[in-house]
């Protein structure tokens, strides 16, 4: 987060007055949606800095009850009564630096801000409170600053995230989304991809991302690279060059690896957020503590390492890779840590354990949570993936098998949202800026079937989060053809927007298919196709944005060639994901999400109905060789939820004849136009036709029959042969849009 020009302010006492214990440096000015970062200096006797030992320095919650804590944050008020209330935190800037406070600040409303700053620390001998003022700071409008991501309100179209605005409102809009969840300079003789894993961020990523229009980035801290509790006494810097340099603690520094936040990862992840900001903002989907984090040896999923403790895997586990608070209890299990309870006694190891889990908590809101850079807390992001046993929702498995893990999701749930009390009735601070929360399940529990892992109801009625999610990895039988598998990938996506969960945002944070296993062979044709099939059904069957492609810089690809030689060179890898997404964004033009609603939704104005119908594909595991439907239409549509009846809408149909009818729609003239859903731009050659509603449907209602046929002949006519001539396969699928005369 880039430091903001500081004004220290100097408050005139009035005769008698105390003099002043704490100081805030705060900016006399700043502008709307720009965070602030500000120095809090302290004088007199007051001084926690020298008296806190470095292990507790971020202990707000006394978490082991030794009578030594420090709890200091700044409330913000504007002049409309709107109140921010962060928490400082502190920091090293480099390797031998001194710990200094810091508080990190957006404003979120341009006007008259002022503030108080709180103190509440103590030894094992004394308790010191303290409480000073600080302001005026007169914060500057910009109508065009992207704000935060929050989730809709009751009154608000429930299937979509929102942007603040500098008014106080808020605005719906579409996620685009990408996954590089790390990006580390491997040891090039370290496994078959070591040399072609790392990228640039700031010269390869963020500039693909900003051209072709992504607006999310799906972000580990993960174990290797950003992790910042971990089971080495030492602390990670990044030099010049891109490479991370060890640097030990000091042998006589208290030291535990639950408490100790690694500072050179954490000033490394300051430059991350910046970079999300050096342009058109790029948000994180961020996961603090992935699943491989809590993950077992004996995982299925995991046969070769544990990232939980290096005492699963002594032969390739390197401590700064290992989860810190494996090391809370001996023999600790990932099922001990989700224990963790605040309404365990205060002498109970539960209760301490998840104040130590609150404390890296509200560092990370502390240091991170002020920047609109950070879109989405994920508390799980694959809960089915973590300790020893796959977990199932349907056969309750692994983490629905104990009831302890609904009740720490909620738990953590609540502290985020400052809604969270612990025993003792202290209430835990949460994010002031009350970002979107989400969690994740997975396909690998019975695929996309009815009942499996994507219909996770997201816990306890009021404690759910804000954007569901799900991971779409499908698994297809030897023999199918390409239509089948497409199609078959279109009914995943649908299932998961058809889930019978509660109305709320939903989202596929992963996806994808191995397009290859070594460096040294050829992509599988079923990219980019099975990508543009992805991101058209999620957008169209009213998620929250498209689904993102898992591009890991391993067997799963890249968004696109590099422009370097190796294995994810033009040559290498002609595959290019950046381009699908720019020919959805250039059908979508400046349409907003704010009024449309699925058709698939119970109550959407407009039905679609497809002649001859689809037939949902039967959940396919690898041990099953029926194939799923190959030719039946899928039609997924977005209509107006209020005013003029309009609909936009994709489908796919391997066969040419294909006709569906629009339900809903009041008798009168419309004009439909067919798109090329590989550019977005209009099919050349088929101008917009009028159209009239005027059939009457068996409840003697009006109704419009379209033939799609026209639309899918023009665009075979011009499309090369899929796997002849081109990777892409064409010809299959359109978009349209039917708007009002």
């Amino acid at each position: 987060m880039r430091a903001t020009p500081i004004l220290l302010l100097v408050l005139c006492l009035a005769p008698g007055a105390k003099a002043q214990e704490m100081f805030l440096s705060a900016p006399r000015s700043a502008r709307v949606m720009r965070p602030v970062e500000m120095p809090v200096a302290f004088r007199g006797g007051l001084s926690p800095l020298r008296d806190l030992p470095p292990d507790q320095i971020h202990d707000a919650y006394d978490a082991d009850r030794n009578g030594v804590h420090i709890r200091l944050e700044a409330t913000f008020a504007h002049e409309s009564g709107v109140e921010l209330t962060l928490p400082a935190f502190a920091l090293r800037e480099r390797p031998d630096a001194p710990w200094v406070w810091r508080v990190r600040w957006t404003p979120t409303r341009p006007g008259r801000w002022t503030g108080r700053l709180r103190l509440d620390a103590a030894m094992t001998r004394w308790r010191r409170q303290a409480e000073e003022s600080f302001g005026p700071i007169a914060v500057a409008d910009d109508r065009d600053a992207p704000g935060f991501l929050v989730a809709p309100g009751p009154a608000e179209n429930p299937a979509y995230l929102r942007e603040t605005r500098p008014d106080g409102g808020s605005r719906a809009l579409w996620l685009f989304g990408a996954c590089r969840a790390w990006v580390v300079k491997s040891d090039p003789e370290a496994g078959i991809w070591g040399a072609d894993e790392g990228i640039d961020r700031e010269k390869d990523l963020f500039p693909l991302l900003r051209s072709g229009g992504y607006n999310l980035l799906n972000q580990w801290m993960a174990p290797w690279e950003y992790m910042l509790v971990h089971h080495d006494r030492a602390e990670y810097w990044r030099r010049p060059g891109g490479e991370w340099a060890r640097h030990p603690l000091p042998p006589n520094a208290p030291w535990s690896p639950w408490q100790w936040y690694d500072q050179g990862r954490a000033r490394d992840f300051d430059a991350l957020l910046e970079q999300c900001r050096d342009g058109a903002l790029v948000r994180l989907l961020l996961s603090p503590l992935p699943h491989v984090a809590l993950q077992n040896r004996s995982h299925p999923w995991n046969p070769a390492e544990s990232n939980w403790t290096p005492e699963e895997n002594p032969d390739r586990g390197n401590p700064e890779k290992c989860n810190g608070f494996s090391a809370f209890r001996a023999g600790m299990t990932v099922w001990d840590f989700l224990a963790a309870d605040p309404a365990a006694p205060q002498e109970d190891w539960r209760s301490q354990l998840f104040d130590h889990q609150a404390n890296f908590w509200r560092y990370l809101i502390a240091r991170w949570g002020a920047s609109p850079a950070l879109g989405v807390w994920v508390l799980m992001d694959e809960m089915d993936g973590i300790g020893e046993v796959q977990s199932d929702w349907a056969l309750k498995l692994g983490w629905w098998a104990r009831p302890e893990c609904d009740r720490w999701h909620a738990n953590t749930l609540r502290l985020f949202r400052g809604e969270l009390f612990r025993a003792d009735g202290l209430r835990y601070a949460g994010d002031p800026y009350r970002r979107p929360l989400h969690s994740a399940t997975t396909s690998y529990g019975g695929q996309a079937q009815r009942g499996a892992n994507l219909d996770w109801d997201g816990g306890p009625p009021g404690a759910r989060p804000d954007l569901m999610g799900w991971h779409w990895y499908p698994w297809w039988p030897y023999g199918i053809s390409w239509s089948q598998a497409w199609g078959y990938v279109i009914d995943g996506v649908t299932a998961y927007s058809t889930a019978p969960i509660e109305p709320r945002p939903r989202l596929i944070g992963e996806c994808g298919a191995p397009d290859r296993y070594t460096p040294q062979d050829r992509p599988s044709p079923i990219y980019p196709t099975l990508y543009h099939h992805l991101i058209w059904s999620s957008l169209f069957g009213g998620q929250a944005g498209t689904a993102m492609d898992w591009d890991d810089g391993k067997d799963f690809g890249e968004l696109r060639w590099r422009r370097r030689s190796g294995a994810f060179s033009a040559e290498n890898y002609p595959i290019d994901h950046v381009a699908r997404i720019e020919a959805l964004r250039r059908f979508l033009g400046d349409l907003s999400p704010e009024d449309l609603q699925s058709c698939l939704a119970a109550e959407a104005r407009l039905r679609v109905e497809t002649a001859p119908a689809a037939r949902p594909s039967p959940a396919i595991a690898p041990n099953v060789s029926a194939p799923p439907p190959a030719t039946a239409p899928r039609v997924l549509a977005l209509c107006a939820r209020t005013g003029p009846p309009a609909l936009y809408g994709w489908l796919y149909a391997p066969e040419e004849s294909v006709s569906f009818t629009v339900r809903g729609l009041g008798e009168g003239e419309y004009l439909l136009t067919w798109y090329d859903p590989w550019t977005g731009r209009p099919i050349p050659g088929l101008n917009p036709q009028s159209v009239r509603a005027n059939a009457l449907d068996p409840g003697n209602q009006p109704c419009l029959k379209v033939d799609a046929a026209p639309a899918l002949r023009a665009l075979r006519a011009g499309a090369p042969p899929f796997l002849i001539e081109s990777r892409m396969a064409r010809g299959d699928d359109a978009a349209f849009k039917l708007l009002p005369r």
